[in-house]
């Protein structure tokens, strides 16, 4: 028999020795992988559950998948240093404070100007809004990104 022959029967056959002394398996770590493995699993756990809670949080109490939308009517830039917006939000709970974010972008959609501001409660379904924003630099377009009610 030659010896390559002797490698592939032994293949197939588990190894002799499958017990590790304990001494050995404390100094490389073979009882550390199993505490490892366990600790990974926890960690993984906690994260889902903060995941879960995030994303009950904002579907019951930020009302941001789907209550309140906004849509830009028209913009316009005024100077080099201001642009003004027009646009809707529709909210499907009237009679709530909401906060709308504005941005300004350059022709590459970099950000030129920011703002944030306050509706106050309306017994309004639907509100046309417009407003100034100062900007860095001449805006190429400005848009009402979000908003969301204020508790």
């Amino acid at each position: 028999m030659l010896l390559s022959d002797q490698a592939a029967e032994g293949a197939d056959q588990p190894p002799a020795c499958t017990t590790v002394a304990p001494h050995l398996a404390d100094r490389y770590g073979a009882l550390a992988s199993r505490k490892r493995d366990r600790a990974l699993a926890w960690m993984l756990g906690a994260m889902l559950v903060v995941s879960l809670g995030w994303f009950t949080y904002a579907m019951v109490f930020r009302n941001s998948f789907g209550n309140i939308s906004v849509a830009d009517i028209s913009h316009s830039v005024i100077d080099k240093h201001t642009a003004k917006i027009t646009f809707d939000v529709t909210t499907a709970r009237p009679q709530t404070k909401l906060r709308c974010e504005i941005q300004a972008l350059s022709t590459s959609y970099a950000p030129l100007g920011y703002k944030i501001i306050e509706l106050p409660a309306s017994s309004k379904q639907h509100q046309r809004i417009t407003t100034e924003l100062r900007t860095l630099n001449t805006a190429n377009t400005v848009t009402a990104t979000d908003c969301w009610e204020v508790p």
